[in-house]
């Protein structure tokens, strides 16, 4: 009898060992490695194409190694795109601030990465992050700055995810580990700005046709755009000459608006949002 599933099971070892490794020198890599763990069924599937041929009057049995690896490939990778969308911790916004990211527990890392780039959307997602947007005559995104990690973190390097896809360039900050962000992105005059973060301080002078962001701690200083949306629990907003529209969702918070500013919507959900300008 031929048990189907060992040649699979110990591919199944292999990649995941090697994955292992891969994530600790470089985590971006390593979380790439995993998007392509299906491949498994594919293999599964050959090496059962493969015995059937050549052992047509043999009987076949599942080697259940196989199951326990699946199972481990499905409960890995359900733990990392949990620990990415609900790893970080809401702290009050008053307390925000990026000085612990220079303590003795923290290491720093720069880093410098650039794209050729025709999109006109730019999407920036990290947690606690300090970004600062600089307008560019150029027709690409460059992106600067430094990544926190624990003083004992076995990184030397790090570099964010910078990609165009599906009409957007995206800077992404894929990895568990990291305390916070310092981020300078040089942008294209028209461009449409989208960003995420838990606990955020943002600041922009570039001509941009529209800012949305989606915070729930969020420090705001901005001027220049056509359109501001901003959506946060705690909310500090300062803008200065927007000139179309400015929307403001939040539960806590002050906005200040000067300038001439054609439509405002503000909608407080619990706690008074109180705008002036």
């Amino acid at each position: 009898m031929k048990s189907i599933g060992t040649i699979s099971s110990a591919i199944g070892f292999i990649f995941l060992g090697a994955w292992m490794i891969i994530k600790r020198i470089d985590a971006n890599l390593g979380m790439t490695m995993l998007k392509f763990w299906p491949l498994l069924f594919v293999i599964l599937g050959l090496e059962l194409i493969f015995f059937s041929l050549r052992k047509r009057e043999e009987r076949m049995s599942l080697n259940l190694l196989i199951v326990l690896v699946i199972l481990i490939y499905i409960a890995v990778n359900g733990f990392y795109s949990y620990s990415l969308n609900f790893s970080s911790k809401i702290v009050n916004f008053d307390s925000f601030q990026l000085k612990p990211f220079n303590s003795l527990d923290s290491k720093a890392i720069n880093f410098n990465s650039s794209l050729e780039t025709v999109e006109n959307n730019v999407l920036i997602k990290a947690d606690n992050l300090k970004v600062n947007i600089i307008e560019t005559n150029e027709k690409k995104i460059e992106v600067e700055g430094k990544v926190y990690f624990p003083k004992g973190s076995f990184y030397n390097k790090f570099e964010p995810t910078l990609e165009s896809s599906e009409g957007w360039t995206k800077i992404e900050f894929f990895n568990n580990e990291i305390k916070g962000v310092e981020l300078t992105v040089y942008v294209p005059k028209i461009v449409n700005l989208e960003v995420v973060s838990n606990n955020l301080k943002f600041s922009s002078s570039a001509n941009i046709t529209k800012v949305k962001i989606d915070s729930q701690n969020a420090d705001v200083n901005i001027s220049k755009a056509k359109i501001l949306s901003l959506n946060g629990q705690n909310v500090n907003l300062n803008a200065k000459d927007i000139s179309n529209t400015v929307e403001v969702w939040g539960v806590n918070g002050n906005a200040n608006i000067n300038g001439e500013l054609k439509n405002l919507t503000k909608q407080q959900q619990k706690s008074p949002t109180s705008v002036s300008g």
